[in-house]
């Protein structure tokens, strides 16, 4: 009986231990994944930068033609906002992108690694095009 019980219990710990390999294997082919994409993750979002910062260039000169239209619902602060969470990205995005350019496969491991720190940023510049957004409908209403 006692035989049985140790059979079951080797089987049990050989299925966890085949468990965590498995999930150790999924985890570095995302890693890999993630090291072939970086050039074009980082070529993405310094495209999508650049057309941020020309949208909220365009919404700051539209307020300042009409400053005297609303001075108390100035969205103002909220484009600072967003344009300090872009320059905030754009400088990781910066110095990733010398690393790939200089050392392609190191700077593409960089940029892997640092992917948790870029999708922060992201949120944060999702976080205040909301507020932009949110400043910009009251200035127009």
């Amino acid at each position: 009986m006692a035989e049985v019980f140790g059979v079951v219990a080797s089987g049990i710990g050989i299925a966890g231990v085949a468990a965590q390999a498995i999930d150790g294997i999924r985890k570095l082919q995302t890693f890999c994944d993630d090291v072939r994409d970086a050039p074009e993750e980082i070529k993405y979002m310094t495209n999508e930068l650049e057309v941020l910062l020309s949208t909220t260039a365009g919404i700051e000169a539209q307020i300042q033609r009409n400053a005297s239209m609303c001075q108390s619902l100035n969205p103002t602060p909220a484009l600072r906002f967003v344009n300090q969470s872009v320059m905030s990205l754009n400088a990781v995005i910066q110095k990733l992108n010398t690393e790939i350019t200089q050392k392609r496969m190191l700077g593409s491991i960089e940029t892997a690694w640092k992917k948790k720190v870029l999708e922060a940023h992201m949120i944060k510049i999702e976080r205040s095009k909301t507020s932009l957004g949110l400043a910009i409908s009251a200035y127009s209403t």
